[in-house]
């Protein structure tokens, strides 16, 4: 029976410098014809939302496929060479603080949260294979920034001894003359004391009205409307608030996120990573390669232009489809909870449905306008569907 082991060339991936790590699975002999299933797993739900998996940023070579778990732990990947390698980008994540354990309904922090995670892949058992003893994992560390190097201790002088000093002669006495005897003072008289002026009387105010004091200025009332918060054409890191927000990223690569309240919240140019967090938030990936994440909470997820990846990430979500450029893949969509928008007059009848896999093909004529995760097509039907 074939042995398979796994190794990457790289261990330390850091978002904001975009790092790649390149896993290479071995095969101890040629695999079958058509290929061998092998299980990538991690054991944590989410691991692989922390890479960049699809192409053209993830590459593969002597891989025929590559499923994803349904809770996005690891995948199923069809191994068609004796060597087969995976290339996947880290997948740079806004930051949070701590506190987000208690206002982010997408469950525990994670890298993109904490700064730092340590991450196991390893080569589940499955069929046909065996699993090398020494070398069926590797542990990557995932890094929001590149540490700070230690600086460089700078070393204690030496002391120079002091001079001993030139001890000073004793100095010879000097005799004190024999002082004059001083003559009794003369007694001066004392003066008569001056007497004292009759204090001037202080006059008493007449009785009036005690008067008030001035009433304290009545506060400025705060508009009710939504906080608003642009950002440039670089690339920006906004987080609202536990209230409603109208969020847009403006050009370049940015990551919001809304936190609380029913967010409205606009990626705007550029690849974006967007969460709504709780409440029922309005999300828009706009132009560019997007990643797109509702909360708990109805919410509405336009992909926009591009390939985006659309996700639920609880509540009933409505996921849009657009005739735009690209093809958008929906995560976490759940049959007869969540519904599929119909977009600028886009109808049932104009869909058609394919099943790739596990996965559903949504197309509209010869336009191909998502990928659906997780489902197959008997089961969307026109009630799955809303206008929007």
């Amino acid at each position: 029976m074939l042995e398979i082991s796994l190794s990457a060339d790289v261990l330390t991936l850091i978002e904001d410098e975009g790092t790649a790590t390149t896993f290479t699975i071995s095969l101890s002999e040629a695999p079958p014809d058509g290929g061998i299933n092998i299980s990538f797993e991690t054991g944590k739900t989410f691991a692989l939302g922390d890479f960049l998996t699809f192409p053209p940023d993830a590459s593969f070579t002597g891989v025929g496929g590559f499923q994803g778990f349904s809770d996005n732990s690891g995948a199923t990947i069809l191994v068609v060479e004796q060597t087969a390698t995976i290339t996947l980008p880290i997948f740079d994540d806004p930051d949070r603080t701590a506190d987000g354990a208690s206002t982010d309904p997408n469950g525990p922090l994670r890298n993109d949260d904490i700064g730092e995670e340590q991450t196991t892949f390893f080569i589940g058992l499955g069929a046909g294979y065996t699993v090398s003893p020494t070398a069926g994992s590797v542990t990557l560390t995932l890094l929001d920034t590149a540490p700070s190097p230690d600086p460089i201790p700078s070393p204690d002088p030496t002391p120079m001894p002091s001079p001993d000093p030139d001890p000073s002669p004793d100095p010879t006495p000097m005799p004190s003359p024999d002082p004059d005897p001083s003559p009794d003072p003369t007694p001066m008289p004392s003066p008569d004391p001056a007497p004292s002026p009759d204090p001037t009387p202080s006059p008493t105010p007449d009785p009036g009205v005690t008067p008030s004091p001035d009433p304290a200025p009545s506060p400025t009332p705060v508009p009710d409307s939504e906080p608003s918060l642009q950002g440039g054409s670089g690339r920006d890191r906004i987080r609202g608030a536990n209230t409603p927000d109208t969020i847009d990223g403006g050009g370049g690569k940015d990551a919001l996120l809304g936190l609380g309240g029913n967010d409205t919240i606009t990626g705007g140019g550029g690849q974006d990573n967007i969460k709504g967090g709780k409440g029922r938030d309005l999300l828009f990936g706009d132009g560019g390669r997007d990643k797109v994440a509702g909360g708990g909470g109805q919410d509405m997820l336009y992909g926009g232009g591009g390939s985006d990846m659309v996700i639920g990430n609880g509540g009933r979500d409505i996921f849009v489809l657009e005739q735009k450029s690209g093809r958008d893949t929906f995560r976490d969509f759940q049959d007869k909870q969540d519904r599929l928008g119909l977009s600028n007059g886009l109808e049932f009848d104009d869909l058609t449905f394919t099943d790739q896999g596990n996965n559903v093909l949504v197309k509209a004529g010869n336009k191909t306008l998502a990928l659906i995760r997780g489902t197959n097509a008997d089961q969307l039907t026109e009630a799955d569907f809303v206008d929007v």
